[in-house]
């Protein structure tokens, strides 16, 4: 079992799973968002979340500020995840490190995963037209979290608890604002897009980019709520477990049941 301190938790293993879903949080964002989830998705789908440093139980550890450093450092935490297929969903900042991790693992000829979700974020090839503000001086840096709606009032009106989330908030709008990739990396794997249909950071245009990276768009998907419909949306998780039961039902489907020679043929999940 990895503990809780590990860069990729998973908060209950699943001896009999047959797909991961493997979630990554958007800037500011934690692991306790998909913490929620795990009751209510599949038996079959073992839940894998993303604990980066500078918050919960990682709270005092210094925060990543390079985005190639913490994908250097997820894809030697994915080699113990590959025995079994995965899905992978990134919101915002977590859809632009998700996308990243993938093409490290496939330059290092580790198995892609079945379906990938981009949730509100623009793809990785489009500049940013916003101006910077992780480097602002701490109450305008609030301030503008604030318009952005991801963060409690609660959190943000309170100083102490906001002195021990800045280090965290900075590094992650940091990794969000420095980030460009205009390679356009093609994946062979399937993608559906997830969007607000009130997400003023987002645009329609940017979002459908993502579909110049994969190879085949499964589905296009608008649901109520601005940039962090992630906490506002009834219907996420039913878009999410439709698209881990399509793929447990695909692999249930395709794998072979002749028999010879006495001995059972089993496909690979990968």
């Amino acid at each position: 079992m990895m503990n809780s301190s590990e860069l990729l938790h998973i908060p209950t293993p699943t001896q009999n799973a047959t797909l991961r879903l493997i979630c990554f949080s958007y800037a500011g964002g934690s692991a306790t968002t998909y913490l929620l989830w795990k009751n209510h998705l599949p038996p079959q789908v073992e839940l894998v979340v993303c604990q980066l440093p500078g918050r919960g139980v990682r709270l005092f550890e210094e925060p990543y500020e390079n985005i190639h450093l913490l994908v250097h450092e997820l894809c030697i935490a994915m080699k113990k995840l590959c025995d079994k297929p995965f899905v992978l969903f990134g919101h915002s900042l977590g859809c632009k490190v998700a996308y990243e991790l993938c093409i490290a693992m496939q330059q290092q000829h580790l198995p892609l995963p079945v379906h990938f979700v981009a949730s509100a974020s623009a793809a990785p090839f489009y500049r940013r037209t916003k101006a910077p503000i992780h480097a602002l001086p701490d109450d305008s840096f609030i301030a503008a979290i604030a318009q952005l709606n991801g963060t409690s009032s609660q959190a943000l009106n309170n100083p102490e608890i906001m002195s021990l989330y800045l280090p965290a908030l900075r590094a992650d709008f940091k990794m969000a604002e420095t980030y460009l990739n205009q390679s356009k990396y093609f994946l062979a794997t399937q993608l559906t897009i997830l969007g607000g249909v009130m997400d003023i950071v987002v645009t329609p245009s940017e979002l459908m980019g993502w579909r110049q990276l994969f190879e085949k768009t499964a589905s296009i998907e608008w649901l109520e709520g601005d940039h962090f419909f992630i906490n506002q949306s009834t219907k996420l998780l039913t878009y999410i477990n439709h698209i881990l039961s399509c793929e447990i039902k695909q692999r249930l489907e395709t794998k072979p049941t002749h028999i010879n020679n006495e001995q059972f043929l089993f496909a690979e999940l990968t």
